[in-house]
């Protein structure tokens, strides 16, 4: 193999091991979602589960941190109480920084804190949407509500999903493999 094909091949490994991430919530007895305040980008799936099937909870959209469902016809909702699958949702590839929030529909479960925020950042060439949701802009691209802080008194500190670090670990085992096996 000529010395630029190898770089190239390396340069592909990288590159496909960087995916985007999945990110699992919890819906708690406690009326919490665990983590409550995480960073995402556009490709990651997010998925929410129960911690006791016996509790049940929902997922909602809000346009601000508050306990309204949001007035865009494309926001997630889970659609009733979660089921032993969950309910998952995958960031759009067009999504623009900003903050999603959510909270739980059930009675009384909103007003008693069960809310929070998923904090889209950056950007992510992967693709594959299982749906469209957010706020739609003019122009038909999808743009999520609020700003990019993430100091909201509403929710704790800002959870990062170990993607990256798991990316560049992979990443570096296939250049050490691929070195090692003599294919580069």
């Amino acid at each position: 193999m000529t010395h630029a094909f190898k770089i190239i091949l390396a340069l592909v490994a990288l590159i496909t091991v960087a995916r985007a991430a999945d990110i699992n919530i919890t819906a708690t007895k406690d009326l919490k979602f665990v983590p409550d305040n995480v960073e995402v980008k556009p490709g990651d799936k997010v998925t929410w589960m129960l911690d006791d099937p016996n509790d049940p909870h929902t997922v909602t959209q809000s346009d601000q941190a508050d306990c309204t469902p949001s007035t865009n016809k494309n926001a997630f909702n889970s659609g009733g109480a979660l089921n032993a699958s969950g309910f998952s949702f995958t960031i759009p590839s067009d999504a623009t920084p900003g903050n999603l929030y959510y909270f739980c529909s059930m009675p009384g479960h909103c007003p008693a804190g069960m809310k929070a925020i998923l904090v889209v950042t950056g950007t992510n060439s992967t693709n594959g949407n299982t749906t469209t949701h957010g706020n739609t802009t003019s122009n038909g691209n999808s743009a999520v509500s609020g700003t990019n802080s993430t100091s909201n008194p509403y929710y704790s500190s800002t959870s990062k999903p170990n993607s990256a670090k798991s990316s560049f670990g992979m990443a570096l085992f296939l250049l050490i493999s691929a070195l090692y096996c003599n294919i580069l």
